[in-house]
């Protein structure tokens, strides 16, 4: 038999790596197949990602095929040294073994007639004559496959960019196996113990390993500096310290102990890594950087030349070099087009390079955007500010530091009605309560007194509450003005347990002065709240359906679709109460798909827990469960605690005829104590739901049985409750 096609020659010059690599089989395989086809592939990543690593790597692969390898030879060239065509030239001739002389006919013709992959490696800081040069090579030499591994694309015609993707991150409450076969914790726990011996992934430290390889993003570099830390460092001590918001943790602590022998110095820390990528730029891209440092999170490029003060052509100019140079996170949007931001450790670097005025006047500008963008949307299209709400935090986070009360006010009452939609965390309701000393302003005090109050409210604070709408109502307002504030009195009235005529009186007098005013926004938002007293205090379920009818009229004229959907499940609750269950049923299925489409998650947990009580009435009890459970889970995850004990009253209502009546005897004991605790008094219509639902426990388990369950459920906590709510071993978070 004819024998066997020799195998390719052994890759020359390749870096001696001692440590394995991880996660990189798929990669290799993509790139394999890539360099086949293509003749310039160029792998590009930020600083840290391995590009190096992969790229030796697939020549260590092909070198080891024993038969018709793609390539008959495989040569490796460093240019960490190199910035001229003329260094190229040189390095070229080295790795070759031939004389360095002027031009490359020389080297043509040790190359020539062999189909050579060539790996040029670290090829980001080279001139533009040198790129052309590079492809100058590839036009004369048709058999000749070059492989480049640089910070950012090479520009040249034929270019085909592999992007090197971050290490697989562990998933959501992965197992303790799950996780040991993860790449990223695989290669921290491989690194650990190459400086602790006695390092293990376990029970105790695997939620902190996860979370700290999250924290990284994945990055090979940073994984490896953060596992040399853990001689000193537990993970979980090392994440918080990396996670700190002051300073540049993740540039002063992922740094190797010591020096390693190497004369490539870029890899001992994140610091030199960002350096070496920092010194490739001109002042326009370096300012873009430091001014970029003030943005926790992604964001839009309009958002980003507003802060930069610089038209959006110079803008999206300046990214897409920032871009090909592998300095941003770039990503698509929620249906808002490409997002920027900073990888941290660039992040970290930047700033430093952004002084206390540029950071203050760049935040300051950016809470002026935040502010335009709300009013913008706020009538009609309140939820398009959900992919800003990470800035919007941001921003009233640092509003105090900066001296910016009045703008911070200004931003939440411009998000006005996107707080219907979502929840203010604690933290934001301190620093709004703590501006409101700082402005003098009686109708922009009036309108945030207004929404904390609501906020309030829905937080558990009734008492609270009721503080911010009387200083409202003692200040000098116009009629819509007024109207909001003393509609927002009678919700929360009627919220703390105050179930007497005055609700109703407040809201009727409420929506003569939003009518009197024209403003068609306060009618809408008065007649929701309106309608809900009516139905709750007076039974009144038709004349209820009436007032939600005319505000989602009013909504629709609006253009806020959202809106009009929340109306028509207000709608389809009052038709169930007139015994119109299927059609309400129909209606609060159709209600949820829209919320969950729209991201409205409040409206998730107010849809849901509406329809899990429609079903309780039509007996159909696991569909009730279901129900009532996504009302509970969704609460959960929004950290709503009105809506999550409200969800967690009336699931004991389905339960108790599913055969878990002991899990609903808990659960009701636990759920109404903690509504008496935060809310005070049930309206009347849950108080007789809740009797009922308790003469049936009674009637099932006997009274004695009844009341040992019921005194366990007063013992539990929160987070167990919630768990034991939805049927979970481990909590979700």
């Amino acid at each position: 038999p004819p024998a066997a096609e020799p195998a390719a020659a052994p890759p020359s010059r390749l870096p001696n790596y001692l440590t394995t690599a991880h996660g990189i089989e798929g990669p290799v395989r993509l790139l394999r197949d890539r360099v086949a086809q293509q003749r310039l592939v160029t792998v590009h990543g930020p600083g840290g990602s391995g590009k190096t690593r992969l790229a030796a790597e697939l020549l260590l692969s092909l070198g080891a095929e024993p038969a018709h390898p793609p390539f008959e030879r495989l040569l490796f060239v460093p240019l960490l040294a190199c910035r001229t065509e003329a260094d190229v030239r040189g390095a070229l001739a080295e790795a070759l073994a031939a004389p360095a002389r002027e031009g490359w006919p020389p080297i043509d013709l040790l190359l020539a007639g062999h189909r050579l992959l060539l790996l040029l490696d670290n090829a980001e800081q080279l001139e533009p004559d040198a790129d052309a040069a590079i492809g100058a090579l590839l036009e004369r030499m048709p058999e000749l496959h070059v492989l480049v591994t640089s910070r950012r694309l090479l520009g040249l015609g034929g270019e085909s960019g592999f992007e090197i993707p971050p290490l697989p991150l562990p998933p959501p409450q992965a197992s303790l196996e799950a996780l040991a076969g993860c790449p990223s914790v695989a290669l921290f726990v491989d690194r650990a113990r190459a400086v602790r011996a006695d390092f293990h992934l376990g029970a105790r430290n695997a939620a902190a390993v996860a979370a700290l390889v999250q924290w990284l993003g994945g990055m090979p570099l940073a994984i490896e500096l953060a596992a040399s830390r853990v001689r000193s460092l537990a993970p979980a001590e090392l994440l918080q310290r990396l996670s700190a918001e002051a300073g540049s943790p993740m540039l002063e602590l992922l740094k190797r102990p010591r020096a390693r022998a190497t004369s490539d110095t870029r890899h001992e820390s994140m610091r030199q890594m960002v350096e070496w990528s920092w010194r490739q730029l001109d002042p326009a891209q370096a300012d873009l950087l430091a001014r970029m440092s003030i943005f926790t999170a992604p964001a839009l490029p309009e958002a980003i030349a507003f802060i930069a003060g610089i038209d959006a052509d110079a803008a999206q100019t300046l990214l897409a070099e920032l871009q090909d140079l592998s300095l941003l996170d770039s990503r698509p949007g929620a249906g808002t087009g490409w997002r920027h931001g900073l990888l941290q450790p660039v992040r970290e670097f930047a700033a430093e390079h952004c002084d206390a005025d540029c950071a203050r006047a760049g935040r300051a500008r950016l809470r002026e955007w935040l502010t335009r963008q709300a009013r913008a949307v706020n009538a009609t299209r309140p939820t398009a500010m959900a992919p800003e709400l990470p800035h919007v935090r941001a921003a009233l986070a640092q509003a105090e530091a900066d001296g910016a009360q009045r703008q911070a006010l200004e931003l939440a009452v411009a998000m006005r009605l996107f707080w219907e939609t979502d929840l203010l965390l604690s933290s934001d309701l301190t620093v709004l309560e703590a501006a409101l000393g700082r402005v003098d302003d009686p109708a922009l005090r009036g309108e945030a007194l207004e929404l904390l109050a609501h906020a309030r409210l829905q937080a558990g604070d009734a008492e609270r509450a009721q503080a911010h709408v009387q200083a409202a109502l003692a200040l000098p307002l116009d009629d819509r003005r007024r109207s909001l504030v003393l509609a927002r009195w009678g919700s929360v009235r009627y919220g703390s347990g105050l179930h007497d005529a005055e609700p109703e009186r407040a809201l009727t007098q409420a929506l003569a002065l939003a009518r009197r005013s024209g403003d068609l926004l306060a009618q809408a938002m008065v007649l929701r709240q309106l309608a809900i007293v009516v139905s709750n205090l007076n039974y009144d379920y038709a004349g209820s359906e009436r007032l939600a009818h005319e505000a989602q009229g009013l909504w629709e004229r609006l253009g806020n679709t959202r809106m009009a959907y929340g109306r028509l499940r207000d709608r389809a609750v009052m038709w169930a109460w007139l015994g119109r269950n299927e059609d309400g049923a129909q209606a609060l299925l159709a209600c949820e798909a829209a919320a969950r489409a729209d991201g409205d998650w409040l409206d998730v947990i107010l849809t849901t827990r509406q329809l899990g009580r429609v079903y309780v009435r039509m007996r159909r009890w696991d569909d009730a469960t279901a129900a009532l459970r996504r009302s509970i889970e969704a609460a959960w995850h929004r950290r709503g605690l009105l809506e999550l004990t409200v969800g967690l009253l009336h699931l004991p209502d389905a339960l108790v005829h599913t055969g878990q009546a002991d899990l609903a005897a808990r659960l009701q004991g636990f759920a109404d104590a903690l509504w008496s605790r935060s809310f005070g008094t049930l309206n009347r219509i849950q108080r007789r739901e809740l009797r009922r639902t308790r003469l049936l426990l009674r009637w099932r388990l006997g009274a004695a049985r009844f009341e040992s369950l019921r005194m366990e459920g007063l013992a539990w906590s929160l987070p167990l409750a919630v768990a034991q709510a939805l049927a979970a071993t481990v909590l979700p978070m």
